[in-house]
């Protein structure tokens, strides 16, 4: 995570890191009476509720950008526009988006702690705390990409533009 806070300015980085901080303590608390399913699955869903909160920082950043505004309508616009002025809401916002993904992919597993739950998740988190992923990050956060469209990308869907274009390269030569 903390080389995903160097991008960000002094006052939204300290913001994230406190709101993260608080996050890892209240999990922590709950961790002492869970079961390790449980543990896995919180664990799980803290990383990507960390990478949506970054998004978050990052959509921040882009406020007069109009070129950055132009996947979604007006309503979408002013709805996370809104957001963005209620650090209480963005964290709601996130965490309920961050449970939405973690629970389909648990129920696509069948209720279990499988190895496919466990790779997908992997995957998911380590394209979303990637930093140079800041348009899965933001797609997901203006609901272009569809919390059930997310957990059913595959790994290279889910990887950086420029790591997709090198993929696909790839592919053509063989």
């Amino acid at each position: 995570m903390e080389s995903l806070y160097k991008n960000l300015p002094n006052e939204n980085r300290t913001y994230l890191i406190n709101i993260i901080d608080r996050i890892k303590k209240e999990t922590n608390l709950l961790s002492m009476s869970s079961s390790q399913t449980e543990k896995t699955r919180r664990t799980f869903k803290n990383k990507i509720l960390f990478s949506l909160l970054y998004g978050i920082e990052e959509i921040k950043m882009h406020l007069n950008d109009e070129e950055y505004w132009n996947e979604i309508n007006s309503e979408q616009k002013n709805t996370i526009k809104e957001l963005l002025n209620n650090q209480q809401e963005q964290t709601k916002y996130c965490q309920e988006l961050a449970l939405q993904i973690e629970t389909m992919l648990f129920f696509e597993s069948k209720e279990k702690i499988s190895e496919l739950y466990k790779k997908k998740l992997y995957d998911l988190c380590l394209n979303m705390l990637d930093n140079k992923n800041e348009i899965l990050r933001k797609k997901v956060l203006f609901g272009i990409i569809k919390y059930e469209q997310l957990v059913k990308m595959s790994a290279e869907e889910l990887a950086p533009p420029e790591e997709q274009k090198k993929l696909k390269e790839q592919e053509i030569e063989n």
